[in-house]
């Protein structure tokens, strides 16, 4: 491993490619020299807190910005623990996140009026007060901290996506992390100078790793934006910063096509795209052969599986002509995937070994050790006979109906085949009621009534056809794009 820390890492990367563009965020273009002076001038400040110097914890949150990128970087050059918040948590998922992690210092660019009486004990910190004097600074030389810290230390706190559940605070240390960056560069061979597009939110496990980390460590270039779930707003940008990857989810590559398809757009004048990976959902066969048929031949997809406390990056599927949706690649190499309790059709619960698991998770301000050296993320599967992990369902995403066991995706994939021909951007969850009837819920752009669903469903096995129709604004996802499951699959 070529560094022991993170904070290393980032100092050499700082001065090694110091006229190059580190960040390009919509027409603000940043060098690796002028972030660096960023973060000395931050860095400045927050010393002169009061009590920083006894703080461990430091959580801030921000749009996916080069403000971002400098608060991240500066609080792991103090020696302090990075604690990346996604922007769009309301009060109560803040308050319980903040809670968790006894944060020191919360900074803060959204400027709530109310968020004091959330916030506890925690000092709330203004965004503009700390970057306020960056104009005035242009001439000042203050150069960045990059104290030196162990390799098992804890640098890092992520947030769990909560498809399940409420979100968990999980700590991850320098070598975890570096660790898993490495393997997720071997994975795809990516060359130095890579150019990522960030079209999720960073402070979330599989961006923080596969679009900031990974630029950084490649000496490359991160675009940012805004509005960048607009296809039309993120095909300009790939072609623009001629971006070589991307990370996205599974039902932003449906809307792609339907833009597409209705734009007369493609993927192949996009040059510079090697990857577009994605992960974290299902897209079906026809939906992919189409975006391959827009593709060019330098273009990859990768299906990917990952969980945030193995790093993230667990597999990796770069796939070829024919598209498997449960099939969801090999192990990276030093992850050993297990099955333990298998059936007689050998899927069982997934098991992950990997030395970039998780320090543990962090309940009221303490590090909960991992004395495992496996983790089990709760997803069922098995290893086919080329090593490849084959995804059946998450454990918590069955339901027993009428004397069957359900997998809610198998279902939801019946489903959308018989609908996606009549219905238009369609998108669809299915879950449980307190009675116990089985229950969709539809949105589409189509005007349609629940009858005439129910009518077209019909055809579906009576063990897996919905008793009752839901006609939705949207179904409710999670910041990166994954359907969001009540507990139980209550609906």
């Amino acid at each position: 491993m070529e560094y022991k820390s993170l904070s290393m890492m980032f100092a050499d990367k700082l001065k090694m490619n110091k006229n190059k563009y580190v960040v390009i965020d919509s027409d603000r273009k940043v060098t690796y020299q002028y972030l660096a002076h960023i973060i000395g001038i931050i860095q400045n400040k927050m010393k002169n807190l009061t009590r920083f110097k006894e703080a461990s914890v430091i959580a801030f949150r921000f749009r996916n910005s080069v403000e971002y990128i400098a608060t991240y970087i500066a609080t792991i050059g103090l020696g302090k623990i990075a604690q990346p918040i996604y922007y769009e948590y309301n009060f109560v998922d803040l308050k319980r996140i903040l809670l968790q992690s006894k944060a020191d210092f919360f900074i803060d660019s959204k400027n709530d009026i109310d968020i004091n009486e959330y916030l506890l004990s925690c000092p709330l910190i203004s965004s503009k007060w700390l970057f306020n004097d960056l104009e005035k600074s242009q001439n000042m030389n203050i150069s960045p901290i990059f104290e030196e810290s162990n390799p098992n230390d804890p640098v890092l706190y992520l947030t769990s996506s909560g498809t399940t559940g409420s979100s968990k605070v999980i700590a991850h240390s320098n070598l975890s992390l570096l660790l898993n960056i490495e393997m997720h560069i071997n994975s795809l061979n990516l060359g130095k100078g890579a150019v990522g597009l960030a079209a999720l939110p960073l402070p979330f496990g599989y961006s923080n790793m596969t679009q900031f980390l990974v630029h950084i460590y490649l000496n490359g270039t991160l675009v940012l934006g805004e509005a960048l779930n607009y296809p039309t707003i993120f095909l300009n940008a790939i072609r623009v910063n001629r971006v070589t990857d991307t990370t996205v989810v599974p039902y932003f590559l449906s809307l792609l096509l339907y833009y597409m398809n209705n734009r007369g757009d493609s993927f192949r004048n996009l040059f510079s795209l090697k990857y577009i990976l994605f992960g974290g959902g299902v897209l079906s066969q026809e939906t992919f052969m189409k975006l391959k048929k827009l593709s060019g031949k330098s273009l990859n997809f990768v299906q990917t599986y990952g969980s945030t406390e193995c790093g993230p990056r667990i597999t990796t599927k770069i796939i070829d002509s024919v598209y498997d949706k449960s099939n969801l690649g090999k192990p990276l190499n030093g992850v050993k995937i297990t099955i333990t309790n298998a059936n007689n059709t050998g899927n069982g619960l997934i098991k992950i070994t990997t030395p970039s698991l998780m320090l543990g998770y962090v309940k009221k301000g303490n590090i909960e050790k991992n004395t495992e050296t496996s983790f089990i993320p709760g997803d069922v599967g098995k290893i086919n006979k080329q090593g490849e992990l084959i995804f059946k369902s998450r454990v918590k995403n069955m339901l027993k109906y009428r004397g069957f066991n359900l997998q809610v995706e198998e279902v939801e994939h019946e489903i959308i085949q018989l609908l996606k021909g009549d219905l238009s951007n369609l998108d669809i969850r299915v879950g449980q009621s307190l009675e116990g009837d089985l229950v969709l819920e539809l949105h589409t752009d189509t005007v349609v009534k629940e009858g005439n669903i129910k009518q077209k469903i019909k055809g579906l096995s009576a063990y897996m056809r919905p008793t009752i129709v839901k006609i939705v604004d949207k179904i409710p996802r999670t910041a990166n794009g994954k359907i969001k499951r009540p507990e139980y699959l209550l609906i």
